[in-house]
């Protein structure tokens, strides 16, 4: 029988929230609701705990934040986990050329386990949509599996990565905020096996040497090395979460609607 792979979460946490600023706080650690904790407290519920929950829900045993130097109020605030119930470690981000190198300061630590990726700003509907990524991943023996959201705005189109698939799920296409698509998906969170987290720490030893003879090289995203994955042989599958949901709370309108009908 082969072993069981442990699950950890990821939570890209290095950014410096410019959207909202000025802030107080790491926009991680950015109260959004009062929560009831387990000793029977009451206190601040943070944006990112939408994340940290739902890893949980899909049976991370550890999440990792990766931030930059100065965020310090996240670990203050987090600690070891095990207030949350589970464990919490933090890493610093050490290439700032986009969430592929950030994510991947973490590669020594995960290496031989499922990765979930997650952004601390998204509320996810359905709240157990990282474990039907877990599972898809076993069922069809996929190296990377997306969750799929519906985007019907052409203009939030133009802001994310649209994504094309077959009638089985698996993906054809990735544009990274593309001027115009056809395509009605876009990926809002990721769940991946050893094997693609080993190809891209390969692919950005190469795709580093672009930024390092220039410094203005456009960014690298995350789309971009999944779409390289399919293109070398990877299986890349998806969950449609056509029900679903994904919002960005981390725009001053979001935040601002969210506020307003509590």
């Amino acid at each position: 029988m082969s072993k069981e792979l442990e699950i950890i979460g990821l939570i890209p946490a290095s950014g410096k929230a410019s959207r909202i600023q000025p802030i107080p706080c790491s926009k991680e650690v950015m109260p959004i609701a009062f929560q009831q904790m387990a000793n029977g407290q009451e206190a601040p519920r943070v944006i990112s705990q939408n994340t940290v929950d739902a890893y949980i829900e899909a049976g991370a045993s550890r999440i990792f934040f990766i931030i930059r130097k100065g965020k310090w109020d996240i670990p203050n605030y987090y600690g070891d986990g095990s207030e949350f119930g589970t464990q919490m470690a933090y890493l610093i981000m050490n290439r700032p050329f986009g969430i592929p190198y950030t994510l991947d300061q973490a590669h020594s630590y995960v290496q031989d386990a499922i990765c979930l990726l997650g952004f601390p700003d998204m509320l996810v509907d359905p709240a157990d949509a990282y474990k039907h990524l877990v599972d898809k991943l076993k069922e069809v023996d996929a190296d990377v599996v997306l969750g799929l959201f519906p985007i019907h705005d052409e203009v939030q189109k133009t802001k994310s990565d649209m994504v094309g698939i077959d009638a089985n799920g698996d993906v054809l296409d990735i544009q990274v905020k593309p001027r115009e698509t056809n395509l009605h998906y876009s990926w809002g969170m990721a769940a991946w096996k050893p094997d693609f987290s080993n190809f891209m720490h390969e692919y950005l030893k190469e795709d580093e040497k672009k930024f390092l003879t220039n410094p203005d090289a456009p960014e690298t995203y995350p789309g971009h090395v999944i779409l390289e994955a399919a293109k070398a042989g990877m299986k890349v599958s998806s969950v449609c979460f056509d029900e679903g949901s994904f919002v960005d709370l981390g725009t001053p309108v979001k935040l601002k609607n969210m506020f307003s009908s509590t």
